[in-house]
């Protein structure tokens, strides 16, 4: 287990990319102001870009907005991914079907808006991420069958150098200007959208309070776990400000005293696994591992969780086939077979880590930069029989 803990950094699924304790994405800078024209010149350029909204991305566009993305925050400059964030878009998805007056005050679009996009998130958090040695590689276009139209989206895969890996689908689609748009981004560890990921966790901190209940508008909670919500709401304040504040047996605690039916909501299990994750005792992550996989087994995100549960249960068997799993739901990824070299290496399969490292390289040679990865490379990888003697190594 000592050794286990001191590699733990790099096997670890990466967590706390969007803390669920109210950070959020948002925009640095803003617009330039458009100089002053006639009606007729705007109602011309209105007519374009009416136009341009309509056709369709080519896969070309796509691939070129994707790989454009990758060398900019490759190279440091993260507002090319601030730009292309299409606010107004996101706050819609969170904010759909939901009043904006309750008894209680108003409570506007615009604010929802503003508090979405006011301070650099998370293209300035990758930014500074991939400036210390990660990476964020643009893997292919998804093309998605829509209602009206086909849906384009960019699979992305992000490198922490403080360990661990997610994976991104960016929605893309042309704005008013003709230039492409993220609408929303599927979060593979949270397993469902932004805009989902902020709505449960966002919508019932601002509409505490009423008489009435969400009724059917808000279709993500049952009205019991709406109710419980609101009658909570000071607990999970508190649950918030705990883990903020760095104490996380008090928010364990916290945790442990709500209602059973809160005990189930992802977004409190995810912050419930954070401070597991920093507790002293590393028993308490793997607790809190098993009984997330007891509570939510059939949720997208549980594999991702297990993989690291079963690398610290020395589950090396498991682990590669909930690496596999992960893998028909991302689809193809090199990268992945850094924790089946990992899994092998630990099995004494020195061969089979060396056929995964050359697999890995053909696939993607970008990971050839990857500094844990070049540890399984040939002149290594082909010598060693089981774990390295010294794990500060990794």
């Amino acid at each position: 287990m000592k050794y286990f803990l001191k590699i733990y950094k790099k096997i670890k699924i990466f967590l706390c990319l969007c803390l669920l304790s109210g950070i959020l994405f948002s925009v640095a800078g803003c617009p330039s102001q458009k100089e002053e024209r006639s009606g007729e010149e705007i109602s011309r350029e209105k007519k374009a870009e009416i136009q341009m909204e309509k056709s369709p991305i080519t896969d070309q566009e796509a691939i070129l907005f994707g790989q454009e993305l990758e060398r900019t925050l490759t190279a440091g400059d993260g507002m090319m991914y601030v730009r292309s964030m299409d606010w107004s878009a996101i706050t819609d998805a969170v904010l759909r079907d939901l009043p904006e007056n309750r008894e209680e005050g108003t409570y506007r679009r615009k604010d929802v808006l503003e508090s979405l996009s006011q301070s650099g998130g998370i293209a300035r958090r990758i930014t500074e991420k991939v400036k210390r040695g990660g990476a964020y590689h643009f893997l292919r276009v998804k093309n998605v069958p829509g209602a009206e139209k086909e849906k384009k989206i960019l699979a992305f895969r992000f490198i922490d150098p403080d360990g661990g890996v997610d994976y991104h689908d960016l929605y893309i689609h042309r704005g008013m200007t003709g230039s492409l748009m993220i609408y929303d981004i599927y979060l593979y560890f949270y397993g469902e959208k932004f805009s989902e990921n902020i709505r449960q966790t966002l919508v019932p901190e601002l509409y505490v309070g009423g008489t009435s209940g969400f009724g059917d508008m808000i279709v993500e909670m049952s009205e019991v776990v709406q109710i419980l919500f609101r009658e909570h709401m000071k607990t999970i304040e508190m649950l918030f400000t705990a883990y903020e504040e760095g104490d996380y047996q008090k928010t364990l605690d916290i945790f442990d005293a709500l209602p059973e039916e809160l005990k189930r909501n992802k977004s409190l299990l995810i912050i419930r696994l954070n401070a597991a994750l920093r507790h002293m005792d590393p028993q308490e992550y793997l607790f809190v591992l098993a009984d997330i996989r007891e509570k939510i087994p059939d949720d997208p995100c549980v594999d991702f969780l297990s993989l690291d549960y079963f690398f610290q249960k020395e589950m090396y068997e498991e682990a590669l086939r909930s690496l596999d799993r992960i893998e028909h739901v991302i689809g193809p990824d090199a990268y992945l077979n850094f924790f089946r070299c990992v899994a092998n290496e630990f099995m004494g399969r020195p061969q089979e880590v060396n056929r995964l490292y050359q697999q890995a390289m053909q696939q993607d040679p970008r990971l050839k930069n990857d500094r844990d990865f070049r540890r399984y490379a040939p002149s290594r990888g082909t010598q060693q029989t089981g774990p390295a003697e010294d794990p500060s190594s990794f």
